[in-house]
């Protein structure tokens, strides 16, 4: 525990004064499986305290590139190899996102992997999240795991999209219908209801939006998480038209389509307004399947 917290002191120090904190990606990792104290989700601030330590190992051990992939690696086989058993199993999310982050969609094979095991149910947000910036997307939406809009964010033309592909899949109308601006509520009602059942085994489907900020590019980072939430919204956000790519399970393009987004007045969400809604949910089904 002497090291761990050493190293910790060192890396927030070294933070301060922007530099980069010496250690091994052993030692990284040793960190990042210390659970410290309890994680109480009172507050985004205290949330986002309570893993400083944690994320800054792994912003470390990111930095380190290539040369941690052994150690890495090593500690992920351990994990799949013993899950709760492995010493490394209390920083396998922070594992599966400093992977992705180190080595790209080479990545993606082993997080796909990590998120079908069932004995690593609790950390598969995390695991989605590291598949988002392994194939470089602005969500991954399966059926197993509804999308996570967190509180501590505003609202981004991504929630519209994700709830929208999460509710085709699974086929809840009324989500749909959340997801839809007055266009889109219009063009359903000629989509028949047998066109919106739920689609067989276990459907996934990523997109790409338009890279026009960082609310476009993934969303998991292992920087501090107010450096992004305080961002400032372009004037042309307010009815953003933005072209989008749809990829498969396998990282495999799909589909384009542009959409159009409606900024609603109470909530500050958003809502796809295309009325050419009929195409979007075929493409969806289209990329779901295997």
């Amino acid at each position: 525990m002497t090291l761990i917290l050493a190293l910790a002191q060192a890396a927030t120090s070294c933070v301060a004064q922007g530099q980069t904190a010496l250690g091994s990606a052993r030692d990284f990792i040793r960190i990042m499986a210390d659970p410290g104290e309890p994680l109480i989700w009172v507050t985004c601030g205290r949330a986002a305290a309570a893993v400083a330590v944690p994320r800054e190992a792994a912003r470390q051990l990111a930095v380190l590139g290539k040369s941690a992939l052994p150690e890495i690696e090593r500690a992920i086989a351990s994990v799949e190899k013993d899950g709760s058993g492995s010493m490394h199993f209390p920083a396998i999310g922070w594992l599966a996102l400093v992977y992705a982050k180190v080595d790209g969609v080479a990545a993606y094979p082993t997080l796909q992997r990590l998120l079908d095991d069932p004995r690593l149910n609790s950390f598969r947000y995390g695991f989605r999240a590291g598949i988002t910036v392994s194939l470089d997307l602005s969500a991954y939406v399966g059926r197993s795991l509804e999308p996570d809009s967190s509180a501590c964010r505003a609202a981004e033309p991504r929630d519209a999209l994700a709830k929208l592909i999460f509710a085709r899949e699974t086929g809840d109308i009324k989500m749909l219908e959340e997801s839809l601006g007055p266009l889109g509520l219009e063009a359903l009602k000629g989509v028949s209801f047998k066109d919106l059942a739920e689609l067989s085994s276990d459907p996934v489907v990523g997109f790409r939006l338009e890279n026009r900020g960082a609310w476009s590019r993934p969303e998991a980072s292992l920087e501090d998480p107010f450096k992004r939430v305080n961002e400032a919204w372009p004037e042309d956000h307010e009815a953003p038209s933005i072209q989008t790519e749809f990829v498969r399970a396998s990282g495999q393009t799909c589909g384009r389509i542009e959409l159009h987004f409606l900024k609603r007045r109470r909530g500050f969400e958003y809502s796809i307004n295309n009325s050419d809604v009929a195409e979007l949910l075929r493409m969806v089904e289209a990329c779901a399947a295997h």
